[in-house]
């Protein structure tokens, strides 16, 4: 037997989540996503994030990077370049 899906107002879910923990409203979030077609999930993301750093195989890439910008800070900050080890390029 299905469950008979009941109305939910959407002002009164954004309050009931703002009284939930940050773990819980993760949990949504995430449920969320899962139900969001691509088109609906880009318009969306991309108000918060970019896009372009989201793509599949990007968390190697990012590895990588991060790899890449801490042997370079720990080059600079050897040398006494602190300009570098700050960011500042």
């Amino acid at each position: 037997m299905a469950l008979r899906q009941i109305e939910i107002d959407r002002d009164t879910l954004r309050s009931a989540i703002r009284t939930l923990g940050a773990e819980h409203v993760l949990y949504i979030l995430d449920d969320a996503i899962e139900l969001l077609p691509p088109a609906r999930l880009h318009e969306v993301v991309r108000k918060y994030l970019d896009p372009r750093r989201l793509r599949p195989g990007m968390k190697k890439a990012r590895k990588a990077n991060l790899l890449a910008d801490v042997k370079a800070f720990e080059a600079a900050s050897l040398a006494g370049d602190y300009s570098e080890s700050c960011g500042r390029r």
